[in-house]
């Protein structure tokens, strides 16, 4: 067992498919998540939320402190990867790719400050969001555009605070008709991708 990986993200790492009328999920062995699992030496445990945001209120950081200590308390490593960022953009209308990453700036200051990343229990990864297409939730050409910028603006952010940094830039993965969501393809690029990706993280 390589360790725990806490996959920290939003409906594309819960596993939503779009195509359903009621919120259905991929079954766990098309999930980028689940094929991590079954096909590395990781446990995996997906800690994914539809429409989640980069965490910013009192509550929602108080529970996640709260988690870390539960998370740290084996004595494999444990990475945290942070995959966070698509809807702040789409939800909070004018903003730009740095304006998230500052909310994520502030969010990982937090974390880095908790005795379970201090003592190096957890380690925090953070993971540039995949780049969207224009469909019916990705409506304007700005988004795109500042989704694309992500890569970039994660990139300067994780030098800055020395965490490590997953870039998705070129992984070219596949959604759906909204634009957003992974299609079945693109869940298996992504686990494949990140394979490799953690595999380089070990290493280094």
């Amino acid at each position: 067992m390589a360790g725990t990986l806490i996959c920290f993200g939003d409906s594309n790492t819960w596993g939503f498919d779009s195509r359903s009328y009621i919120g259905e999920r991929y079954p766990e062995a098309v999930r980028w998540t689940g094929i991590l699992e079954s096909e590395t030496e990781w446990r995996v445990e997906n800690h994914g939320i539809n429409g989640r945001q980069i965490p910013h209120t009192s509550g929602e950081l108080s529970l996640i402190c709260e988690q870390m200590k539960d998370w740290a308390k084996g004595s494999a490593p444990v990475l945290m990867l942070i995959k966070l960022g698509g809807n702040d953009l789409v939800q909070n209308p004018g903003w730009t790719a740095e304006q998230v990453a500052r909310r994520m700036e502030a969010f990982l200051r937090l974390l880095l400050e908790q005795p379970e990343v201090r003592t190096r229990k957890i380690r925090i990864v953070l993971v540039a969001p995949a780049k969207v297409r224009r469909g019916s939730w990705i409506t304007e050409d700005r988004l795109v555009q500042e989704g694309a910028r992500f890569e970039e603006c994660y990139r300067v952010l994780a030098e800055k605070l020395g965490v490590s940094f997953i870039s998705t830039g070129d992984w070219d993965i596949d959604v759906l008709y909204d634009g957003v969501h992974y299609s079945e393809t693109g869940h298996r690029s992504f686990a494949d991708h990140m394979k490799e990706a953690l595999a380089g993280l070990v290493n280094s």
